[in-house]
């Protein structure tokens, strides 16, 4: 009766928090500096200022996703077309890090007669993971991946034409990255002096696991990520219980007591231009001792979600699969909940009699 009722209760609990997602207390788009330096601002002449903010996230911990965590870019390759001045500069760090803010770039005509100022801005992930906090190996497995493409911006103020959106002048972004999205934010500045604001962005996944069944599970094999790139941060490491058992993603406790719940995460980055990917996770129930219960000895639990291209879970692809000697010594794998929010897809299971 304590295991059911505990059960009921973590499903209720998970199912809000399933709804809130992780999105965290430091979401949404940041604080976009002040016009400055002829970047928004009257500078004596025309000119176009594209500015972008690192928003991409990383886990900080298992279940927990934060900017801090994010990926490291560094900026490089601004070009100008006619007789203009550029100045590339970053408003908070040159290294562009996790949650370190703005980078930007602007053009600047030399005379009021001329054309205008047209400016090609690009950047690339840092090829090393200076920055604090933020994970190196999962920095060199995206650069990997990725193939390290430029991210690239384009923003113009012609000033011969009539200043009409798309006409007078306009802008675009492009991101060669599999693990980066460039999304326009807005614009600002006077109608010959204008800014373009873009923001990076990623997507993550979470898996979190609870075992109610007094024998440990223990993953065969390691997780077929299937496209996507795992990191460590979001892994439950090992660790004790309050009841002195071990757990881990890995090597999931048995539920002995209600005081020593086991629960496990994994957490991993999604490519955003996938039209879907898949994430596989094996285990099997090994034989207890001492207090522990063979019920359900070699039971294999097999997780595989789906994630569609919106990063919305695939409800019909993503399974829980329990196989066992018998159908009458099997136990159950609940699928909790199945979310998309914040920029991160998660799905919970509860394994229970």
């Amino acid at each position: 009766m304590k295991r059911t009722l505990a059960l009921a209760t973590t499903i209720a609990v998970g199912a809000v928090a399933l709804v809130a997602g992780v999105t965290p207390a430091d979401a949404g788009t940041g604080g976009v500096p002040g016009n400055s330096d002829g970047c928004g601002n009257r500078s004596g002449a025309y000119t176009a200022c594209v500015t972008v903010s690192n928003e991409t996230r990383g886990f900080s911990g298992p279940g927990q996703t934060a900017r801090a965590a994010g990926l490291a870019f560094v900026g490089g390759g601004l070009h100008t077309k006619g007789h203009t001045a550029a100045a590339v500069w970053a408003f908070d760090r040159s290294d562009f890090a996790p949650a370190a803010g703005w980078l930007a770039g602007r053009c600047r005509t030399n005379s009021g007669i001329l054309n205008g100022c047209d400016l090609y801005f690009n950047m690339t992930l840092a090829a090393t993971a200076t920055a604090t906090g933020s994970n190196r190996t999962l920095q060199q497995d995206i650069i990997h991946e990725s193939h390290n493409r430029a991210i690239s911006f384009h923003g113009w103020q012609y000033y011969k034409k009539n200043n009409t959106a798309g006409e007078g002048y306009g802008h675009s972004c492009s991101s060669g990255n599999r693990f980066v999205s460039c999304q326009y934010v807005n614009e600002s500045g006077i109608k010959d002096y204008r800014r373009f604001n873009y923001r990076l962005t990623n997507e993550t996944v979470t898996v979190k696991i609870t075992n109610f069944i007094d024998q440990r599970l223990v993953l065969t094999h390691n997780p077929r990520w299937g496209g996507l790139v795992s990191d460590a941060r979001g892994e439950t490491p090992s660790t004790r219980l309050a009841n002195r058992e071990l757990n881990s993603s890995r090597s999931i406790a048995p539920y002995l007591d209600g005081d020593s719940l086991p629960q496990a995460y994994w957490g991993a980055l999604r490519p955003v231009d996938d039209d879907e990917t898949t994430l596989l996770l094996e285990y099997r129930y090994q034989r207890g001792h001492g207090r522990e219960g063979d019920t359900y000895t070699d039971n294999t639990v097999t997780l595989r979600l789906r994630i569609e291209k919106n990063g919305r879970p695939d409800t019909k692809g993503t399974t829980c699969v329990v196989g066992g000697r018998s159908a009458f010594s099997r136990v159950i794998c609940t699928i909790e909940g199945l979310s998309y929010s914040g920029n991160n897809t998660e799905v919970a299971i509860s394994l229970g009699e």
